[in-house]
């Protein structure tokens, strides 16, 4: 017998211009018995004006972005708000996470639509797809997602599980199907951003009588429901605050299992090497835990590289002369998750 999905699954869906001076070079009049033969060309004698690139570049801006949102300079702010398609591609360490997007507004900044979302690593394939509202420090998604293991198998139910039950294969190989909400945000405080991630998932697709190991919130549950907080801290370092940073706790409920919640603490970090190329990772290893499984039980070293591309992007000259806000956070987006499972 298997579970049958639910009705619904429902989560309330919830926002630098810099300037530089212009600098002039007089040029001191000639005394009269100096004067050159030859009159001088037509404006010799008159100040010369440095051009202001960071001028032209906001003029330039402003023709391409008439909805351009003043006061925040990150790139992605950028652009017209349009019909677009995206891709956020993410490749690490034995996982690969391309996604694709198609909405309405700036990609990666504020936009709702539709994500589409293949997954694949070392131990399982997958496939998730859904619909996603985001604005400068929230994002909202609800969809469903599907995936099949290839090591990993159905669990005999325990209240406690070690690496040998983990890897049994007495019952069949795992697959299952998940319907998520998720809501992630960041609040710019002092020198970073306060970060929170919410979500809840219902399991179904699965025998009557076992327990599951779940690829994205990596913990063994007993289905249907789950659910996951996360809090932290993230500092955005150097001039331009391409660096975060920063801490972060995952309290993991799994209310089927007589010990029902799973703690993790760890760092998150990540780089921005351009407009479009970002290094992300994390190590988040359990503290409380019923289970002693391992790798797969926490986020330990997860590390890749992320890729975004959307059609009608900015100029590559927008934000060139012009670091961000440090009262501004980034994108939401950019201090998220980092697990090769989530969105």
């Amino acid at each position: 017998m298997t579970r049958s999905f639910p009705r619904s699954l429902l989560l309330p869906l919830l926002g630098a211009v810099c300037f530089v001076g212009v600098a002039a070079i007089a040029r001191p009049a000639l005394a009269d018995d100096e004067k050159p033969l030859v009159p001088p060309p037509p404006g010799a004698g008159e100040p010369v004006k440095v051009p202001d690139t960071t001028e032209a570049n906001r003029n330039a801006l402003s023709e391409v972005n008439p909805d351009s949102d003043e006061g925040d300079t990150h790139y992605w702010a950028h652009g017209k708000n349009r019909w677009f398609i995206s891709t956020a591609d993410d490749i690490g360490y034995v996982y690969a996470r391309p996604r694709v997007s198609f909405g309405y507004g700036k990609p990666f900044y504020k936009w709702v639509g539709v994500d589409l979302n293949p997954q694949g690593s070392n131990r399982f394939i997958g496939a998730y797809g859904g619909l996603r509202a985001t604005i400068p420090m929230l994002d909202l998604r609800v969809g469903a997602r599907y995936v099949y293991q290839f090591t990993q198998y159905y669990l005999v139910p325990s209240d406690n599980y070690h690496r040998i039950d983990f890897e049994s294969e007495t019952l069949p190989r795992s697959h299952y199907t998940t319907l998520e909400a998720e809501l992630t945000g960041n609040l710019p405080f002092w020198v970073g951003s306060f970060i929170g991630i919410a979500s809840g998932s219902y399991m179904t697709g699965v025998p009557a009588n076992v327990y599951v190991y779940d690829e994205v919130l990596r913990v063994i549950i007993k289905p249907p429901y789950e659910g996951r907080l996360r809090g932290g801290y993230s500092v955005r370092l150097g001039s331009e605050g391409k660096i975060s940073v920063g801490v972060a706790a995952d309290v993991l409920d799994m209310p089927g299992r007589k010990s029902g919640f799973v703690f993790r603490a760890g760092v998150v970090a990540s780089a921005a090497l351009s407009n479009h190329i970002e290094i992300i990772g994390s190590f988040i290893p359990p503290i409380i835990s019923p289970d002693s499984i391992g790798v797969p039980g926490g986020d330990f070293a997860q590390l890749g590289v992320r890729y975004r591309w959307a059609t009608g992007s900015p100029p590559e000259t927008s934000t060139a002369s012009s670091p961000p806000a440090p009262s501004l956070p980034p994108p939401v987006e950019a201090v998220g998750d980092t697990r090769p499972g989530a969105q």
